[in-house]
């Protein structure tokens, strides 16, 4: 009997009213799913630091869950603002503080001394995604378009690379 009602609640369900990637099912799985898609989810925040320091590179393990938590992902040239939104989540890593009200969450460093823009999420179809346009600053979006536009021109290859760009304090 539970299970014949199971399954007339899940057939019932419109797309929209299905169940959400659990990937994103809430503001911190979706940082999660991008911390992990680089590989830094278990990673000290002491040795990312570390890293930061030499200048080395992250590497992308699954572009997909990368792709998947952006919401206004439109272009090649949208991969070097994900890589900015990365920057400030990896950067505090460990000390993130997440507000949500109503569909919109704003995750933070937890230390107020550490002035960096906001990580901006939305809940959408899937659940809860990460929204470029309000998580990076204008000047900085138009900078990294314009810097992926050069390396075409210049004959580099397709794409950002996946070292972090810096991320200024505001």
């Amino acid at each position: 009997m539970v299970s014949l009602l199971l399954l007339i609640g899940l057939t019932a369900c419109s797309e929209d009213d299905g169940p959400k990637d659990l990937r994103l099912l809430t503001p911190q799985t979706t940082v999660h799913t991008l911390l992990d898609a680089y590989g830094v989810l278990e990673v000290p925040q002491a040795e990312i630091d570390r890293r930061m320091e030499l200048g080395r590179r992250f590497h992308l393990n699954d572009p997909d869950a990368r792709r998947l938590v952006f919401a206004d992902w439109d272009e090649p040239a949208d991969e070097g603002l994900a890589g900015y939104v990365f920057g400030n989540l990896v950067r505090t890593k460990d000390d993130l503080r997440i507000t949500i009200t109503e569909d919109v969450a704003h995750v933070r460093p937890g230390n107020p001394e550490l002035r960096l823009r906001p990580v901006v999420l939305r809940e959408d179809g899937p659940g809860w995604r990460i929204v470029l346009e309000e998580s990076v600053p204008p000047a900085v979006a138009t900078d990294l378009r314009r810097a992926f536009e050069e390396r075409g021109r210049a004959g580099g290859s397709e794409g950002a690379p996946t070292a972090l760009p810096r991320v200024p304090e505001l």
